[in-house]
Formats: structure tokens, sequence, C-alpha cells
């Protein structure tokens, strides 16, 4: 299982580094990476799923607002 970094994360999803951390921030406790000895996130598959799915989530829901409001 390799481990990605916070900013690989951001290049594929095309976000910036912040707003991974913002996501992260907000990820269940269950689903949030664990973090290593020098205080860095250890993210795994599972952790990168979990960003994935809460993004694509609150993309969607931004764009239906929108359409809702338009």
């Amino acid at each position: 299982m390799a481990s990605k970094t916070i900013s690989s994360i951001a290049k594929e999803l095309n976000l910036s580094r912040a707003r991974v951390y913002q996501i992260i921030d907000m990820l269940d406790d269950n689903e949030k990476p664990l973090k290593d000895s020098n205080d860095r996130y250890v993210i795994d598959d599972s952790a990168v799923n979990a960003i994935r799915k809460y993004y694509a989530n609150s993309n969607t829901k931004a764009k239906q607002e929108k359409n809702v409001t338009n």
C-alpha cells in the first residue's frame, strides 16, 4: 500500500493543498488519515478514497445549489 502526499492528491483533484487539508478536517474521525511520529499525515488508499468521495459530494452539492438559485 503506497502512501500519497497532500501535494499529489491536490494535483490529482486540481485543488490547492489548503483545500485538501480542509477536506481532511471535515472527514469523520474514522475516515481521517493518521499522523506519523513527525506529525505528517500518512495517507493510504482508504484515506484517498474518503477525500475523493467528500470532494465529489461537496462539488455536486454546490452545483445543485447553484442551479436552484438560477
